[in-house]
């Protein structure tokens, strides 16, 4: 099942965009491998900014007085752009998947107002051109429109995948803000703590919040869980007949209450849907890790994971399997003889080289393994030593 995926190296990164209907970054790998001349757009623009910022006011031109004012000002506009064109090259390799990497790459994406960008760039060549005996300015304009020109044309047109907006995810509420007076007969406020490394800057972010929980609801879970019946995992059916049971049919007020407070973390925090995706597996990893009583599977609803915050492989993934359901990502469940992890798919910002694919919807999508238990495991990494060719999946929905 899955000859094709291989153990990926450690993958953290993330850029910035949108969480919903967005266009996916580029792969953060090929940032820093960005070949010199498509920095030429981005580096064109940057020195027409600081030839009318520093240039002409100050007369920093005058790089060869001797041969006269045009030479000398074409001459240190060109030196100039030299120096940024260095400048950008460095930071761009030395920081890879710093937002300044991002930037240059979306300037080059190929797609979308691309025509419109060579227009107006063509325009203001043959403006500039036509103005160069005019005025000298002009005349450093038009090298930096033509080598501008020549970086954008150097770039191969790839379309970048949009992020459908997605109708679960649409429909999830605002969170509720709780509050002393909620916590009332069987409602009690449950609060939930957790570190994930988000964001383009991959730093360390610290989540509390918390929730209205319903000791009812709690209770019927514990009461209706289908472990509490023989046949549970008897054979693939009862399986499948199981794990939709406990992640759709546990899409209870409290699961869909902590996916809100993650859509509005993402929001908050402009995070994409990969790092979303790692926020989840995040606040999932928090749960104290718990073996089944010996002689006793028992994989708990996702209310019963929350209220005890504690359990093994299969409640945590069926924890996690619970809230990607609600946030929308397409999703799989992932079950071996000893272990149980899940995998995503996704558009925004999840990199490439650590996926593996299946035929969906009659699409080949992309999906993403998520270890469930443990910490600091990142969407797209494999424990050493897992045996993925032994998972059985069984798709959400």
């Amino acid at each position: 099942m899955f000859d094709n995926l291989t153990a990926p190296a450690v993958n953290r990164f993330g850029f910035l965009l949108g969480p919903d209907d967005v266009v996916m970054p580029p792969d953060p790998a090929a940032v820093g491998k960005t070949p010199v001349i498509q920095l030429f757009p981005f580096v064109s623009l940057l020195a027409v900014v600081l030839m009318l910022a520093l240039l002409v006011p100050f007369r920093l031109w005058v790089t060869v007085p001797q041969l006269g004012m045009e030479f000398s000002f074409l001459s240190g506009a060109v030196l100039l752009w030299i120096v940024v064109l260095a400048i950008t090259s460095f930071l761009v390799k030395q920081f890879p998947s710093a937002s300044f990497g991002y930037l240059i790459n979306s300037m080059n994406r190929g797609t979308g107002l691309r025509g419109i960008d060579i227009f107006g760039l063509v325009v203001a060549i043959i403006i500039s051109i036509s103005l160069v005996f005019t005025a000298p300015v002009f005349a450093p304009l038009a090298i930096y429109g033509l080598l501008a020109f020549v970086g954008f044309l150097s770039v191969p047109v790839r379309e970048w995948p949009v992020a459908p907006k997605n109708a679960r995810r649409e429909s999830l509420p605002l969170p509720t803000i709780m509050d002393g007076s909620m916590a009332t007969g069987n409602i009690a406020g449950k609060a939930f703590h957790w570190e994930a490394i988000i964001g383009p800057e991959r730093v360390r972010n610290s989540f509390e919040i918390k929730i209205p929980f319903d000791m009812n609801r709690v209770a019927d879970a514990q009461k209706r869980n289908p472990f509490n019946t023989p046949g549970a995992t008897t054979d693939r059916a009862a399986i499948a007949k199981t794990i939709h049971e406990l992640v759709i049919d546990g899409q209870m007020p409290e699961v869909v209450e902590i996916a809100a407070h993650l859509k509005q973390i993402s929001l908050n925090k402009q995070i994409n849907q990969y790092d979303e995706a790692n926020n989840v597996l995040a606040f999932v990893h928090e749960f104290v890790y718990e073996l089944d009583p010996a002689q006793k599977d028992y994989w708990r609803y996702p209310i019963e994971t929350l209220n005890d915050e504690r359990g093994d492989c299969d409640c945590c993934t069926v924890l996690a399997l619970a809230i990607f359901y609600a946030l929308g990502f397409d999703s799989i469940a992932l079950l071996s003889n000893n272990h149980m992890a899940c995998a995503v798919s996704g558009v925004d910002g999840f990199p490439p080289s650590l996926s593996f694919y299946r035929q969906r919807d009659g699409r080949n999508r992309q999906f993403f393994f998520c270890e469930t238990t443990g910490e600091n495991w990142f969407v797209g990494e494999i424990p050493a030593g897992t045996d993925i060719a032994q998972f059985e999946e069984f798709v959400i929905g």
